[in-house]
């Protein structure tokens, strides 16, 4: 049903972005396009460094820690995992593979929660340009009486 209907509602959507897009509204220094791209771009890359120097941080933590504590660690790899997730493998046996899998599980949870505050801040952005040209017009109005109303 809503199939049949989405080219009909399409239509009806670019007509009423036309109509906000077009004279006497101004675009702002940069497109609002151009601005989302940036900034998601480098909120990405902020997440995935932020993210690597949790590990590296996790991983110096557990060497410093096999260090003082005199261990000898074979396999560094499982290793960090097992201490990584410590509240998993003493319910479980390790597996190296499944290990791994709670590694990337957590990456992608991570970066699905950033994914999540970047389209709420990149909402706020579209509703900020979008106020933003609107008070200018209203500025560009006023003290003068109704011209809006006409």
């Amino acid at each position: 049903m809503i199939a049949t209907r989405w080219p009909i509602l399409m239509n009806i959507w670019a007509k009423k972005e036309e109509n906000i897009l077009k004279s006497p509204y101004k675009i702002h220094k940069w497109k609002l396009s151009k601005k989302i791209r940036i900034i998601a771009i480098l909120i990405t890359i902020c997440a995935f460094v932020e993210h690597a120097l949790f590990l590296i941080n996790s991983g110096y933590n557990q060497y410093k820690h096999a260090e003082m504590c005199n261990i000898t660690v074979d396999h560094p790899l499982s290793h960090f995992l097992i201490h990584q997730f410590g509240f998993i493998f003493p319910n479980i046996p390790f597996w190296l593979p499944f290990g791994i899998f709670n590694e990337i599980m957590n990456m992608s949870f991570t970066f699905a929660w950033n994914y999540m505050e970047l389209f709420v801040m990149m909402i706020s952005l579209g509703l900020f340009t979008r106020f933003q040209q609107i008070n200018d017009r209203l500025r560009k109005f006023q003290g003068k009486v109704g011209i809006l109303f006409n």
